[in-house]
């Protein structure tokens, strides 16, 4: 009997959940839910609109990905704060 290796992919997050959701969208879509939770329970109905405000972010979070880098959004983001704090001219002192 022949035995093949099958390729592992790793360009891809592996989905646990369903087959739906990976660890790291599951843990975003909790967060956010929980962040939610607490903003209507200490708001109230003025909690509406941050509410609506952390949704959205965190569904960018969870489920966009960037195509012409080919990156989630929560990389990007981290990504593209290294690169502000980073400096950008080095001059060349002797």
């Amino acid at each position: 009997m022949r035995v093949y290796k099958v390729p592992i992919i790793l360009n891809e997050e592996r989905k646990l959940f369903g087959g739906i959701l990976s660890i790291r969208q599951l843990t975003y879509l909790l967060i956010g839910l929980f962040a939610n939770y607490f903003i209507f329970k200490g708001f109230g109905v003025y909690g509406i609109l941050p509410s609506l405000i952390i949704t959205v972010f965190v569904l960018l979070l969870t489920f966009y990905k960037i195509s012409k880098y080919d990156i989630n959004f929560d990389k990007y983001i981290v990504l593209k704060f290294k690169y502000l704090l980073k400096q950008k001219t080095y001059l060349y002192k002797k």
